[in-house]
């Protein structure tokens, strides 16, 4: 009853004092912070009213989003203009009834940015015309009416309110050498201006000039003594006291306060620039705006989250809750934040963060056109596509329970109940025997045959041992297959300048090239009688040509007679299936099939005697570099594990997967400052199935290699101790008993990598 009351009296209230003001109690959606913000206004895009306007993500159109319906729409402006279509780099505003949009056409952009011409068109939003248009450079900015630019090493004015422009400083003297020039900053009285130099000289200067077109001074940035700096210290913002620039060191990334002729420099925060995402923040009198995942500051519930936070010297406070996201920039506009960044699938992400309130809004979430068009021909050409299953499969035993090991490649695997593994320094095979802990070197690399040799990778497969070496001859390097006997280690068959093979028991498919310019061939070779049938080269995966086109993995498929093959580039490769019956070669998937990532491969791992399963690598920048498997049968993929590490080593088993994951890339364990004096390097060995991680161990290296030893029920694991120092490597060999989780160290082996 009170609340009523006091509701009933709020509500006379505001009608007694909207009839004395003739204003309403509403508040302006639009309102944002009254704060004094260091860095500079968003250049791209602003607040008019109740409306946000920005280029949309291909710069065709202009994103309006209203704050009191909270409503998208896109404006074509080139057709209401009556206008060529070109394209929109920015919306800003002189004032509450224009917009100043600046456009350039094809032609226009021929230049480096800050050199090309650019078209400020002055848009009268009541009258739904252009008004005026004003010939500019991308190197100009707009401080209320007043628009600057630099043209050929001169710095021209126009308002916007009068017909011509003038030029009013020729800094061709002071920068002669420049490579672009730039207006970085427009405050009462001066203009301040950047001048960059070649790669060679890498420098960046500024100039201060005064309204009437005086040179006041020169200067570089002298930022304080705070550790090595690898860059030029960037003009992030300016006030009528102060300049503030940011500037890159080793391992952080400083903020700094100078006067006005660059000196005096005052640290206001540094950041570690080893973490995850290193969003460019914003600056204002309250703090510093930036954004961390949860991992950063200890919450492990939603550990790739991320947090909007207002920083002020070892101070944090939380301001907003979003979505983690890459290449994420913070920059005020109209007293709001203004939170952009894109996910790896190609979507856009604009959100506005009111920072005292923590209101936040969504403005846009799309695809630009080039990730959109990669979703439409995803299928194009593709008669019989692979259906994939991409719900990861429920949770299966555990590390008591791992089911039989499919991974049968590697730097280790078991043979008949003993380790067969690689030397640390790739020399040697070598035979452990897990009971005893007893090491014996069962092959050993000739130098002489094979110079700067080492043995990458070992495959067992139908009673013999593949090994693949890289050697330098003459002046390139080279690959070798080597076929030896399991038993007896005893070399059998050699296979040189091998790109890529598949084992079926007595029968071997292999790419070979005769020579670098030539295609890769593929041969059907009979192992017992060497008898080779060529099946088809690569101009065939590759009919146009391109160098940087090949194949990256191979699997043969004994119950469809076939080969499958992985090609394409680096970046993205297809997955193709080769009849061996009728010689016929198709496209069977494509990864923007499941999602535009932006960098994606698939991959095939063989995990038994003609066995193999489909692999999906992402370079995915917040969770790393990952792998998602798929049980594959020819027609339908089914996800059985998802964001394995490639950074870290994976050995798969019928239920789940060992994996050995560096601690920096790796979401369940703490955050670290790689510059802190408690930093160490560390991963950490799981036995993951489904979505659940089961943490068996930890070895204080980034680098570990492993292998499951199901006879024996324990883990091979290898890592590289972080002490020593290059060209020196120490390595050490441990086992790890899964039922009684001891870990006992079997081997040391240091070397020099350049003998």
């Amino acid at each position: 009853m009170k609340f009523r009351n006091a509701r009933r009296l709020g509500i006379g209230l505001c009608w007694l004092i909207s009839l004395i003001s003739l204003t309403s109690c509403q508040t302006d959606p639009a309102k944002g912070s009254n704060e004094k913000w260091l860095s500079q206004n968003d250049s791209q895009a602003v607040i008019v009213g109740e409306n946000y306007y920005m280029p949309d993500f291909d710069q065709n159109q202009i994103m309006i989003w209203n704050f009191s319906d909270q409503s998208l729409k896109n404006w074509d402006f080139f057709q209401d203009a009556q206008m060529p279509s070109g394209k929109i780099r920015r919306v800003t505003s002189p004032d509450a009834s224009r917009l100043a949009i600046w456009t350039q056409n094809e032609e226009e952009n021929t230049d480096i940015y800050e050199r090309n011409p650019i078209t400020v068109n002055l848009w009268n939003l009541k009258e739904k015309r252009v008004e005026k248009q004003i010939m500019a450079t991308g190197s100009g900015q707009m401080q209320g009416q007043d628009l600057y630019w630099i043209k050929e090493n001169q710095l021209w004015h126009q308002s916007v309110n009068e017909d011509s422009a003038e030029m009013i400083a020729d800094l061709s003297a002071e920068a002669t050498d420049a490579n672009s020039m730039s207006v970085e900053a427009i405050l009462e009285h001066t203009v301040i201006i950047s001048a960059d130099y070649s790669v060679e000289k890498s420098s960046r200067a500024y100039f201060k000039i005064d309204r009437d077109g005086n040179m006041l001074s020169s200067f570089e940035a002298e930022p304080g003594d705070w550790g090595e700096y690898y860059s030029v210290a960037y003009l992030i913002g300016a006030d009528e006291e102060k300049l503030y620039f940011q500037i890159y060191g080793s391992m952080k990334i400083y903020y700094f306060s100078t006067d006005h002729e660059g000196k005096n420099a005052e640290l206001i925060q540094s950041t570690n620039e080893g973490a995850l995402i290193r969003p460019q923040p914003a600056l204002s009198q309250k703090g510093f705006y930036t954004i961390v995942t949860n991992r950063e500051i200890g919450n492990f519930d939603e550990p790739r989250q991320c947090q909007v936070i207002r920083q002020n010297g070892y101070d944090k406070e939380s301001v907003a809750a979003l979505k983690c996201l890459e290449e994420l920039r913070c920059t005020p506009v109209g007293g709001w934040l203004k939170i952009q960044g894109y996910s790896g699938d190609g979507v856009n992400h604009v959100f506005l963060v009111q920072p005292q309130t923590g209101k936040m809004f969504t403005v846009a979430e799309a695809k630009n056109e080039y990730y959109q068009s990669l979703e439409e021909a995803a299928m194009q050409g593709i008669d019989q596509p692979v259906a994939f299953n991409n719900e990861v499969r429920e949770a299966r035993g555990s590390s008591k329970d791992p089911g039989a090991s499919l991974t049968h490649f590697g730097t280790a695997l078991e043979i008949q109940g003993n380790a067969v593994m690689i030397s640390a320094n790739g020399k040697q095979i070598q035979q452990l025997n897990p009971e005893t802990g007893l090491i014996e070197e069962r092959y050993v690399l000739s130098r002489s045959r094979y110079p700067e040799g080492r043995i990458v990778k070992i495959q067992n497969n139908g009673g013999r041992l593949f090994a693949d070496i890289s050697w330098r001859k003459e002046d390139r390097l080279t690959s070798t297959t080597l076929i030896l006997d399991s038993a007896t280690f005893e070399v059998t068959a050699e296979f040189n300048d091998v790109g890529n093979y598949t084992v079926n028991q007595d029968q071997m498919i292999v790419a070979q090239r005769s020579d670098w310019s030539a295609p890769e061939e593929y041969w059907l070779i009979h192992l017992a009688t060497q008898n080779k049938v060529k099946l088809f080269d690569s101009a065939s995966l590759n009919p146009e040509g391109n160098y940087n086109f090949y194949v990256s993995s191979l699997a043969y498929d004994e119950t469809k007679n076939c080969l499958w093959l992985t090609a394409g580039y680096a970046n993205e490769s297809y997955l193709y299936q080769y009849s061996l019956e009728d010689q016929t070669l198709r496209l069977r998937a494509r990864p923007d099939q499941l999602n535009t990532w932006n960098e994606q491969s698939f991959m095939l791992f063989p995990t038994a005697d003609s066995q193999f399963v489909l692999g999906l690598w992402q370079a995915e920048d917040l969770v790393g570099d990952n792998f998602d498997i798929y049980e594959f049968d020819g027609n339908h993929a089914e996800l059985i594990a998802k964001d394995l590490p490639a950074w870290g080593d994976i050995h798969l088993t019928e239920n789940g997967a060992f994996t050995a994951e560096y601690s920096q890339w790796d979401w369940n364990q703490p955050y670290q400052d790689i510059n802190s004096a408690s930093y160490r390097e560390y991963s950490t060995i799981y036995y993951r199935s489904g979505e659940q991680k089961e943490e068996l161990l930890q070895l204080d290296s980034s680098s570990v290699q492993m292998a499951y030893l199901p006879a024996s029920r324990k883990l091979w694991l290898r890592a590289r101790e972080e002490s020593v120092e290059y060209p020196q490597e120490l390595w050490i060999t441990y086992l790890y008993d899964l039922d009684s989780s001891e870990l006992r160290k079997v081997n040391e082996e240091s070397f020099n990598i350049y003998e």
